[in-house]
């Protein structure tokens, strides 16, 4: 019997997704990673790097480095918070808004051509697997 582990195809498409995702954003002059971080900020509006980890599941060491280009390339800035001077607040500035929200309209698109190949019924069944499967692997 030929039997295929579920995994393997959750990885070889989650593969050729993040491929073709990583194309779609180098036509705007950012990684997936940074997209990932600027939407934090977006619909946050601001936000510490320890939250931005969190929410993200990326480790310090490689949001630290984010960060860090995305502040050079002027995507984000920093502030000191208020509260707590140790702590720095971390917000878009308007040039990473609108890169943020022009990859949004493209990955849109892409989503689009991608759901537009199935019916309600078998996106609402996706979704439902998927989150079933995120659950399982939170082990």
């Amino acid at each position: 019997m030929n039997e295929e582990l579920i995994n393997n195809s959750i990885f070889i498409t989650n593969l050729k997704l993040n491929r073709k995702i990583k194309r779609i954003l180098s036509t705007i002059n950012i990684t997936h990673d940074q997209f990932i971080i600027l939407n934090v900020l977006y619909q946050s509006k601001k936000s510490t790097l320890k939250n931005i980890q969190k929410e993200t599941g990326l480790d310090p060491a490689t949001s630290c480095g984010i960060v860090r280009r995305l502040e050079k390339t002027k995507l984000i800035y920093k502030i000191n918070d208020i509260s707590d001077k140790r702590k720095k607040i971390l917000s878009l500035t308007e040039k990473g808004e609108t890169i943020f929200k022009t990859g949004l309209a493209i990955l849109k698109e892409f989503n689009e051509y991608i759901i537009s190949n199935f019916n309600e019924n078998e996106i609402s069944d996706f979704k439902r697997y998927l989150k079933r499967t995120e659950k399982l692997t939170n082990i």
